[in-house]
């Protein structure tokens, strides 16, 4: 399988832009704290664990670690046998090893998290039925106060750390290997 050129990197303003080939995504922490996935238009990447690029699979461990944690704490704290729970019916579906979050002034965006065989899908897509002409942009806020989804919330919180410190830490590397070559280069042997 040919590598499709996975990168993570440092967006403009507390973000973290996740890239393959070329579908793209990113998750923005604002001001008021509120976690929110942005795509340009729907998008769905797969985050592969068994990828030979070391970010896409350090990036599967971190969506990995989100959805074990959402996951077990819904199991241990029984609101999967609750008839009554307040999260949304459509929150976490266990059968099919999804997580699936919507805009809560918009019900038409989503961000929805799949547990596959070769690594979690993340998918952003718009209701079609609902999309105008002009605004293609997807956004969906995970808020940090007064959430539908409760202490859910913190989960994302620690994902957009973990994004973060891991892209940054890449583009840090990519910049000190590129200086090093750089110096490398002048310093061979077999240049003139």
């Amino acid at each position: 399988m040919m590598d499709e050129g996975f990168n993570l990197k440092c967006g403009i303003l507390n973000s973290v832009v996740v890239e393959k080939g070329n579908i793209s995504f990113s998750v923005e922490k604002e001001s008021d704290g509120d976690i929110w996935f942005h795509a340009l238009d729907d998008t769905e990447l797969l985050i592969s664990y068994s990828s030979r690029n070391c970010i896409e699979w350090q990036c599967f461990a971190v969506f990995e670690q989100l959805m074990k944690s959402i996951f077990g704490k819904f199991v241990l704290d029984g609101e999967f046998n609750l008839e009554y729970n307040r999260l949304p019916k459509d929150f976490i579906d266990i059968e099919n090893k999804t997580i699936t979050l919507h805009l809560d002034s918009n019900l038409n965006d989503y961000l929805q998290l799949t547990y596959v065989d070769d690594g979690i899908i993340v998918s952003i897509f718009r209701i079609k039925n609902n999309k105008t002409k002009n605004d293609n942009s997807i956004r969906v806020r995970i808020r940090t106060n007064g959430s539908e989804y409760r202490q859910y919330y913190k989960e994302f919180e620690k994902l957009f750390v973990e994004l973060l410190k891991l892209a940054t830490r890449h583009n840090t590397d990519e910049v000190i290997n590129k200086n090093n070559n750089t110096i490398c280069q002048r310093l061979s042997l077999f240049r003139k």
